[in-house]
């Protein structure tokens, strides 16, 4: 649901941040700000800033950042939406009516009645695992606390073909709904309808709001399959969704790195012995879509898989997904024949921990495959192992860590580094293998802001009403920064009489986590008085002095190829320069 711009900004000039943070956070005045300990991460020394003045809270210790919405939806595990009725609730400002397209308000009832009929079956699995001797034996068996399973709302789906579907249709739901909802199926012979889940442990399957998009059965003998999802519906993406996160969100950013494991019973096994930071794949491959919502949390994970062929395999396909896109990933290796349930069961919180601390880099880890299988043996094997490792290798976006990597395997080959080196340049960079099926955007290497362009956006944060004013006054091409002249674009076109409600950096910087704590650090940093016009002119003189840096470095270039005509061209342009570099100083 979207509130009207007007409302969200009553709201939130309603509500003071440094007011409604000290709720959550013990907040002491440090200058003209508050400073306290992240609540988003762990650490002993305050590097969490609260500015009153600006309306904004900053981390210098792990860049999260904003206004007063998403610091309650980060911390309280909220949607926009919800936070904004929270809040308005909280400074007593009434709701508006926002009106839906017909299509829309179809979208919307189908949603909640999915969402309402999920909640109906987990209660209902609930209580009937309750009294079931054989779902509460199983479970003893597998070492589950009544407070795990309470945590996890873990059920039990009765052995019966219309245990479930009476009920939902007693409550007023259609056959159809349920089917959509994934919750019951059509007879294939003769009419009626029963029961999708039957005989079977449930977990129900939570997003990152507490809400439930499907479940997850598992038998409780060898019957196969061993696990039954949800199908894919309306609210229920397995490419998107992750089992746990919902517990898990917190602890991952206070530690910064999730730990990714295949099976229900591993991530309830974890939190039974205090290991919280823990999620699982649906009986899906890692996606693109996983890795995006990992990357808001932490962009550390630790591959937590079983000692075996389909593990290994599971690693290079995270290679593919994870390394482009900027994720630092690690290998835990189990020992033969174990799962991380039957770990972390034998070996418990101490073991996890020490097998944690021996996890090794996934590129690493990549390697010693190709090693233990013998491949660099003899020059075809050292053929082999260079074509399997070369689009991996070419895959890394840091270029000292590539080169380090080109080094190591090179050394194992027995060949010159420069060899191997030759060799990516035929490789895709940033397409390995099976990235053609999921696409990824390679991170850029980080572009330093220059001083002066980070005070001058920091300024029209604080001050969204000049916007109008420097629209006219200047051109987002003065920027030398990318991020920055993209972000200063986007503000030109709003609409004028928008853009003081629509600054907000949790609202125009999603897609970028670094650019966004780099605009906040210069915002909540800034010192007034600010010189606006001067600032500008500063701002044109310096994208002068580009123009003209360029003009040499082709100069430079048309003397040595002996284009002479092109250098008196150039020549004029720079001279043109210098008039104006000398009109602005």
């Amino acid at each position: 649901m979207l509130y009207p711009e007007p409302f969200i900004r009553e709201v939130r000039e309603a509500n003071d941040i440094t007011e409604v943070i000290s709720n959550y956070v013990s907040l002491k005045k440090s200058g003209s700000n508050y400073k306290g300990l992240c609540p988003f991460h762990s650490e002993k020394t305050p590097s969490f800033m609260v500015s009153p003045s600006k309306q904004i809270f900053h981390c210098f210790g792990c860049g999260e950042g904003g206004d007063v919405f998403r610091f309650l939806m980060q911390y309280e595990n909220r949607a926009f939406p919800d936070a904004v009725r929270a809040l308005a609730q909280r400074c007593g400002k009434p709701l508006p009516t926002v009106e839906r397209s017909p299509r829309e308000a179809a979208q919307h009832r189908e949603r909640e009645r999915i969402f309402e009929m999920n909640t109906m079956a987990a209660d209902f699995f609930v209580k009937t695992r309750a009294t079931s001797e054989k779902a509460n034996a199983y479970l003893r068996g597998r070492g589950v606390s009544e407070t795990v399973l309470s945590t996890f709302s873990i059920g039990y789906a009765p052995d019966s073909w219309d245990s479930l579907y009476p009920r939902l249709r007693k409550e007023g739901f259609r056959e159809s709904e349920m089917e959509r909802a994934g919750l019951v199926l059509r007879r294939k012979q003769g009419s009626g309808w029963y029961d999708r889940f039957r005989h079977r442990i449930m977990f129900p399957i939570a997003d990152t709001y507490d809400r439930i998009v499907g479940f997850g059965g598992r038998v409780l003998d060898d019957t196969l399959p061993k696990y039954l999802n949800s199908p894919e519906t309306p609210v229920f993406d397995k490419g998107t969704t992750l089992y746990g996160l919902h517990a898990a969100g917190q602890s991952i950013r206070k530690l910064d790195y999730a730990v990714l494991v295949e099976g229900y019973m591993d991530v309830v096994t974890a939190h039974q012995y205090g290991i919280r930071n823990i999620v699982a794949t649906l009986g899906t491959s890692l996606t693109a879509g996983h890795i995006r919502r990992l990357r808001r949390y932490s962009r550390n994970l630790a591959l937590f898989f079983d000692a075996d062929t389909a593990g290994a395999k599971a690693a290079a396909r995270c290679f593919d997904l994870c390394v482009p896109a900027g994720m630092k990933i690690k290998v835990v290796t189990l020992p033969p024949g174990e799962d991380p349930d039957s770990f972390i069961r034998a070996a418990g919180k101490e073991g996890f921990a020490k097998r944690m601390a021996q996890a090794e880099p996934l590129m690493d880890f990549m390697i010693a495959q190709v090693r233990c299988q013998e491949l660099p043996r003899g020059l075809e094997g050292k053929v082999a192992a260079a074509e399997r490792l070369s689009p991996l290798l070419a895959a890394i976006p840091n270029p000292v860590e590539q080169e380090l990597y080109l080094q190591k395997v090179a050394a194992m080959l027995e060949i010159e580094a420069q060899v191997l080196k030759k060799g990516l340049r035929t490789s895709p960079r940033g397409a390995p293998r099976g990235a053609g099926k999921q696409p990824t955007r390679p991170t850029a290497p980080t572009e330093s802001i220059p001083r002066l362009e980070g005070q001058f956006v920091g300024h029209l944060v604080n001050h969204p009403d000049l916007i109008p004013e420097v629209r006219e006054a200047i051109s987002p091409n003065l920027f030398g920064h990318g991020g920055l002249r993209s972000f200063v674009q986007r503000l030109f076109t709003l609409p004028p009489q928008d853009a003081p409600g629509r600054t907000t950096l949790s609202g125009m910087l999603a897609e970028d986590a670094a650019l966004t704590a780099e605009i906040r650090r210069y915002a909540i940093e800034e010192r007034e008085p600010f010189d606006l016009k001067g600032s500008v002119q500063r701002l044109e003189l310096e994208h002068l002095k580009r123009q003209r840096k360029k003009l040499q470095s082709e100069v430079s270039l048309a003397e040595k190829e002996g284009r002479h005509p092109e250098v008196t061209r150039l020549m004029d342009q720079i001279n043109q320069l210098n008039r104006q570099i000398e009109c602005l100083k």
